[in-house]
Parts: structure tokens; C-alpha cells; sequence
């Protein structure tokens, strides 16, 4: 009796410290790239690249990998068999200072936000699964793409943009001021857009399409049941 009381003692102070939210600085390099995979959320903000801070459970940091390759940083937990609801317990927080990036995919089921405007000629966002993104940003092109249930959010400026969704997906660009936007819908996703000079919509399926700013030119397509329609 006396062993089973002390095993479980122990166990449960294993568990106790696994769980306890800690923090910790890791040394990365420079990059031009993000790809982030897995349940995280994630703070992007003007500075100098090199450091990345991880708040989570001590069980947590220590799985998840965080390194540079071909100037892309990536992020995702260690490949193995882990207890699914220890990683319920608490969240892992990533915050990600940038000084100029062009390209940044998240799968998973996490958040991610920028916390200032992303400066940069082109960019490329990207989201699968169930994550959601939310964007500050500035550029002369911007080609983003969405997939499964995940969802992308942009304020800012954009000259160019072509935003692609698919299956249940969607992208609020309502507030993002472009002057020729390509948008494609597949599925039953959505994207909402400010166009003011041209606007290529195509729709495969039962998604919708809602545009503003009163665009000059106008090319739709749609095949299904889905609508382009203006809000």
C-alpha cells in the first residue's frame, strides 16, 4: 500500500511539473520564410530576427522543434505518440519578431495575428486545417491561399492580390484596399473583398463572393450554386 501511495505521489508530481507554464528564448538566425505546424499561438512583430519566445508547459517545449533551414523558419512539434489530452492542458505561445518576410504557411488548428503592418513586395500567407490568421499588411502583391475549415483575416494595403479558397474555407479581405484582385472560391468557402480597379471572380460549387469598392472591370464565372455579389 505504502509503494502505491508513493508511486502515485510521484506520478502526480510529474504531471503537476509537466503542466507548469514556463518560458523560454531560442536562438534561430535570420530568415525570409515562416512555416508553423501544429495547435500554437503565434504573435508576429516588428524586430530584429534571431530569438523567438515559447510559453507553455514544460512537457511541451521540450517537443517542439524551432530551426532555420534554406531561410525558412520552421516550427512543429517532434514526431512521436503523445497523450493527446496533456497537450489539452494548456496552449503554446510563440512570438516571432520579423524584419521583413515574404512567405509564411500555418497548418494546424492554432491562431496566429500580426501584431504590426508586414512590409514587403510580395507576400505569400497561407492556411490549412482548422487554423485562423489574422493580418496586418503592405505590399505590391499578395497571393494567399486557404484550405479545410481555416481562415484569414487582412487589414492594410495590397496593389495586386489573388486570394484562393477551398472546401470550407474563408478569407475577410473586406478591409484590405487592393486595385485588381483574382479571386477563385472551390467548395462551399467564402471571400469577401475591397477591389477598386479590377476584379476576376470564379466560383466552382456553393461558395460566395462579396465585393466592394466599385471595381471598373468585372470578369465572373461561376459553376454550381454558388454568388458573387456585392456587400
Amino acid at each position: 500500500m505504502k509503494s502505491i501511495t508513493t508511486l502515485f505521489v510521484f506520478v502526480s508530481s510529474f504531471l503537476v511539473y509537466s503542466n507548469v507554464e514556463t518560458s523560454e528564448t531560442r536562438e534561430v538566425g535570420s530568415f525570409d520564410e515562416i512555416k508553423i505546424s501544429g495547435n500554437f499561438e503565434v504573435e508576429l512583430y516588428n524586430g530584429k530576427e534571431g530569438k523567438l519566445e515559447l510559453t507553455g508547459s514544460a512537457d511541451q517545449l521540450e517537443k517542439i522543434i524551432t530551426e532555420v533551414e534554406n531561410n525558412r523558419l520552421k516550427i512543429r512539434f517532434k514526431k512521436g505518440r503523445y497523450l493527446k489530452k496533456w497537450w489539452k492542458l494548456s496552449k503554446v505561445y510563440v512570438k516571432i519578431p520579423v524584419e521583413e518576410i515574404n512567405s509564411c504557411g500555418f497548418s494546424g488548428s492554432g491562431v496566429l495575428k500580426s501584431r504590426d503592418v508586414l512590409h514587403s513586395d510580395q507576400l505569400n500567407l497561407n492556411v490549412s486545417g482548422s487554423a485562423k490568421a489574422y493580418y496586418q499588411i503592405q505590399t505590391n502583391k499578395l497571393n494567399s491561399s486557404v484550405s479545410g475549415s481555416g481562415m484569414i483575416q487582412f487589414t492594410g494595403k495590397a496593389k495586386q492580390s489573388a486570394l484562393n479558397v477551398s472546401d470550407s474555407a474563408s478569407i475577410n479581405a473586406k478591409e484590405l484596399n487592393t486595385e485588381k484582385t483574382q479571386a477563385k472560391v472551390s467548395g462551399s468557402g467564402r471571400i469577401t473583398i475591397l477591389s477598386s480597379e479590377e476584379l476576376d471572380a470564379s466560383i466552382s460549387g456553393s461558395g460566395r463572393i462579396r465585393y466592394s469598392g466599385n471595381p471598373k472591370r468585372i470578369s465572373s464565372k461561376v459553376s454550381g450554386s454558388g454568388q458573387i455579389s456585392t456587400f
